[in-house]
């Protein structure tokens, strides 16, 4: 059995799971009402076992999220529909010798159809079935709108993993941005430092042999003193300066945590803003215009996501064939429980006739431009990650875009990230 690896982070991604979760709980209370059925279910593989996933609200409905099986071998209703990716419908389990012993009759479930859900390059996710405590029949009608209804899941799946694929890349994209933002930094005290430690080994190299021969004189003596003592200086200086910078990207890189933090919102973007300085020096302006001292409860890696993101569609659509001239303004203020970010550019805008599906999966100003996704994965972040709001408030043609983003600060009891 071939079991996809791309489903196996929606287990550990809560945040999406939940998502996910709400929607197909919704979808099978209403399959449940039109098949006038007790039990709808959407069952995970899970290594050698398969696992209630989703299912309908229902009191008559005996299976609970994350009961599990172990799947091969076990005469399961659904060990049949994985092994032959085919439908199948047991009318009942009591009456059919193949089926009379199987583990769901001990819980009263004597029907049962199903159908195989495998992602779209034909890898296996689980099964979406029905099952109730009598006997029953339905016509290929209902066994279409099954059909659909797992393609439905399928396609669900599929947004979720190309959204997944581009939030992992943002991760890898920022780390690179950091370390080279760091390297940079770094290069001119530390490259001081070694040239001084260099001019330093050399003049005493010269003093020591002037010693050893007896030809020192005052001059030289003189000479190398001041050499020595500039040169320490120097090294004071730029070791100084590095300790401070070292000490200032730990800071930094404290505030990328995957876990909910509190953040000093000026240190945090200062330094994204250094980073983005860093990696477009000549043709974007970047202004931070934030309050000291702001601090926000949160989950400092997505929203550093989301600003690069916003901060990567500027450059890739707003200034696109633009050389300069180039401006984004990222302003912070303080509320009682929260900031509002209001971030703009000066670009091209977005055109009135798109502003309406500007955050949508596959919206974009260029066929096959970052996949579309961009403005979608900022949405999802900033609402459903970090309980937030965005929207977009200006989007004429040559007047820039403005989005407005509110985040409130986040409970540390909060464990749905």
């Amino acid at each position: 059995m071939r079991v996809v690896k791309m489903f196996d982070s929606i287990d550990e991604n809560a945040d999406y799971s939940s998502d996910l979760l709400g929607q197909w709980s919704e979808t099978l209370n209403l399959i449940a009402d039109i098949f006038n059925i007790s039990s709808v279910l959407i069952m995970k593989l899970d290594c050698d076992k398969i696992k209630v996933f989703a299912k309908n609200k229902n009191d008559k409905n005996p299976y609970q999220i994350g009961d599990s099986d172990v799947l091969q071998g076990s005469g399961l209703y659904c060990e049949r529909v994985v092994k032959t990716q085919a439908l199948l419908e047991v009318k009942n389990a009591l009456k059919d010798p193949d089926w009379d012993k199987n583990p769901d009759i001990k819980l009263n479930q004597i029907y049962y159809l199903g159908v195989p859900i495998t992602s779209r390059d034909g890898e296996e996710f689980g099964t979406l079935c029905i099952l109730d405590d009598h006997e029953r029949t339905f016509d290929s009608k209902y066994h279409q709108l099954l059909f659909n209804l797992k393609d439905n899941i399928v396609n669900q799946l599929h947004s979720y993993d190309l959204q997944r694929q581009v939030m992992s890349q943002q991760n890898v994209d920022c780390i690179e941005k950091l370390i080279c933002g760091m390297a940079h930094q770094l290069n001119t005290p530390t490259g001081i430092s070694i040239t001084a430690t260099s001019t330093l080994n050399t003049v005493f190299t010269e003093l020591s042999d002037n010693l050893h021969h007896k030809t020192l004189t005052q001059k030289q003596l003189t000479e190398f003193e001041q050499t020595a003592t500039s040169c320490l200086d120097l090294i004071q200086v730029n070791l100084n300066k590095t300790a401070y910078l070292v000490d200032r990207f730990k800071q930094i890189s404290s505030q990328f945590s995957s876990n909910i933090t509190e953040v000093m919102i000026d240190i945090f973007l200062q330094g994204m803003v250094n980073v983005f300085k860093i990696q477009y020096p000549n043709n974007v302006k970047f202004i931070l215009n934030t309050p000291a001292k702001i601090h926000l409860i949160t989950i400092p890696h997505l929203l550093q996501n989301a600003l690069t993101q916003l901060v990567d569609n500027s450059i890739e659509h707003g200034f696109l064939g633009r050389e300069s001239d180039n401006e984004i303004v990222i302003n912070i203020e303080k509320l009682n429980n929260g900031i509002d970010i209001t971030y703009v550019d000066n670009g091209c805008g977005i055109a009135k006739s798109m502003a309406c599906d500007v955050f949508m999966p596959f919206s974009s100003l260029e066929k096959g431009s970052n996949l579309g996704l961009g403005l979608s994965v900022v949405q999802n972040i900033i609402v459903m990650q970090l309980k937030g709001q965005i929207s977009l408030c200006e989007h004429e043609h040559e007047h820039g875009v403005k989005f407005k983003i509110h985040l409130p600060s986040l409970s540390f009891n909060d464990t749905s990230h």
